[in-house]
């Protein structure tokens, strides 16, 4: 273990989901848990009450694979009971995350958009930054930005 951190791999990797079960991890002896989980159903809500519970209480945890392998239910209840001490999202049960999740105000919770890798390379990260900038400028010019999905208020 890398850094004390429990790694659940992908079963893309050629490990089946059943392997991917809480009981066959060791949540008392960590403190980090990233897991990199294909999202198929036998996974969904794979991350739920029952493995909280096993987590020790200054786990954190950290999802960027999948939203759907979490019961964001028992995740937010976790965090509350303080279970487990916090949480680093960056996907969701619902894409968006919708405004009123508890998640979005909870103090230890970290959430980022799910574009932490470079799929494409550096050509798609400049693409995506000179979108944001033309876009940035159109509204401080007072013109509509590209692509507009909200109401500018």
């Amino acid at each position: 273990m890398f850094f004390q951190i429990e790694l659940w791999v992908n079963s893309s990797l050629g490990l089946s989901p059943r392997s991917m079960t809480p009981s066959n991890a060791s949540f008392s002896k960590y403190s980090r848990f990233v897991s990199p989980i294909k999202f198929v159903i036998q996974t969904k809500h794979l991350i739920n009450k029952a493995v909280f519970n096993k987590m020790k209480d200054s786990s954190l945890f950290i999802n960027t694979s999948r939203g759907g392998i979490v019961n964001e239910k028992d995740l937010i209840e976790a965090l509350k009971n303080g279970d487990i001490s916090g949480a680093c999202l960056d996907v969701f049960e619902s894409e968006p995350l919708p405004l009123d999740s508890e998640l979005r105000n909870m103090e230890n919770v970290i959430l980022t958009p799910h574009t932490a890798g470079m799929p494409d390379g550096r050509k798609f990260h400049k693409k995506r930054y000179d979108f944001f900038i033309t876009n940035i400028k159109r509204v401080e010019n007072g013109e509509e930005p590209e692509s507009k999905l909200n109401q500018i208020l």
